[in-house]
């Protein structure tokens, strides 16, 4: 979609939309251009399993995040307890975690909560 002040607008864009864009302007003096390279990446997809969970007191817990994302792209775990990190190196802490790639689009990142 081509705006009045001559901007292009890409509407729901996709994979399809990436490469190089140029823009050229022309009078009766001449002409100029720029070029943009647009690359279009996948949206990152987070799934928690379990979402609930009851335990009894002493019992173990595993919680697993698993990731889909863009290859191109890294990406960095972080767990959270009631909007506070975990400190995973706390000398006599309970928390595990556990991170394995499990195919090159998805990674999972696991905490056990031990007692």
């Amino acid at each position: 979609m081509l705006l009045r002040n001559n901007t292009l607008r890409i509407i729901n864009s996709s994979r399809s939309d990436e490469g190089d864009y140029v823009c050229r302007a022309e009078n009766q003096f001449g002409s100029a251009e720029m070029t943009a390279m647009l690359r279009v990446k996948e949206a990152m997809r987070v799934e928690l399993s379990p979402c609930k969970v009851e335990v009894t007191v002493g019992e173990s817990v595993v919680l697993s995040c698993k990731v889909s994302h863009d290859p191109s792209l890294e990406v960095a775990f972080q767990w959270l307890l009631n909007q506070q990190p975990l400190n995973f190196q706390q000398e006599g802490g309970h928390f595990e975690y556990i991170q394995r790639v499990s195919s090159e689009l998805n990674k999972v990142a696991s905490y056990n909560l031990i007692q």
